[in-house]
């Protein structure tokens, strides 16, 4: 399960944004913890439902300081 939140991270960190599920608690606690501890800036942001029908994603994208 660790390689999974570490290629989610590193997808970040390549992409700049990632999607994650809403329910994986786990995996957002995992990204922000990382993202703090590098001292990078982040937004949470959930899109409406009429843009992802009916699953339900968060993006983590990383902002500019």
């Amino acid at each position: 399960m660790l390689t999974y939140y570490e290629d989610k991270l590193k997808a970040l960190k390549e992409l700049g944004e990632v999607e994650i599920p809403i329910q994986d608690c786990d995996l957002q606690f995992f990204i922000e913890d990382a993202l703090e501890s590098l001292n990078l800036a982040y937004q949470k942001l959930i899109p409406s439902r009429n843009r992802k029908g009916t699953s339900k994603v968060m993006i983590i994208k990383i902002t500019a300081c």
